[in-house]
């Protein structure tokens, strides 16, 4: 009978571990999936040699990829991108913390002044020009995602929208009417603003929110 119970809780063991080898496993081939997805999108957008350099989590409110609602504090990783010889990270690399999924990338170009950002779940690439005039350029260091995470972790920066088009509306207080714009953010910062525009292709107006001011 000892033989017999001995018997039965090695093969439960062996089960147990065979389970969690299996567990890890899988995990280690989705981590080496997404690193050889981040390694080939970067190689393919620089053509240079690639190196990555400091990685930071930071908390934002993610668009959630399968409805159109926010959820809230999501944890994500922010990894520098150094391309060829280059001192400075020019790549930034974002990914969900608990899934390890490759999300966001951008480049700053600090030469040409140009900013590309690109959405893996839509495949969807941006450029921005003329990023130098941007009002945050200089403040964030000339765009260094880091510094911009490391402020917003340290509370140095307003919670806003973390990534895409945002509508406001700027308001004329002497007229209680505003007109409607709309900035699209990137990583938290506003990278291009811009009136919209209705089906008539005229600027769009409405009412401000506390209407016009008195004498």
């Amino acid at each position: 009978m000892k033989t017999l119970k001995n018997s039965v809780f090695a093969w439960f063991v062996i089960i147990i571990s065979v389970s969690v080898i299996t567990s890890c496993s899988k995990q280690d081939d989705a981590l080496m999936s997404q690193n050889t997805k981040v390694d080939n999108y970067l190689k393919q957008f620089y053509g240079k040699n690639i190196q990555l350099g400091t990685s930071l989590e930071t908390k934002f409110d993610l668009p959630n990829l399968s409805t159109a609602r926010s959820v809230e504090s999501e944890n994500i990783i922010i990894t520098e991108v150094f391309v060829g010889n280059d001192s400075r990270a020019r790549g930034y690399v974002i990914s969900d913390k608990e899934t390890n999924d490759f999300i966001y990338f951008i480049d700053v170009n600090r030469v040409d002044y140009k900013l590309t950002t690109y959405k893996v779940e839509t495949d969807d690439t941006i450029v921005f020009d003329d990023i130098n005039q941007l009002e945050k350029y200089l403040n964030t260091d000339e765009l260094d995602y880091i510094k911009i995470a490391e402020d917003y972790n340290s509370g140095q920066s307003a919670e806003r929208r973390f990534w895409g088009w945002q509508k406001w509306v700027d308001c004329d207080k002497a007229t209680g009417m505003g007109t409607v714009m709309e900035t699209y953010y990137v990583f938290g910062v506003g990278v291009k603003t811009r009136p919209i525009r209705g089906l008539d292709g005229g600027i769009m107006v409405e009412p401000c929110a506390g209407g016009a001011l008195n004498d």
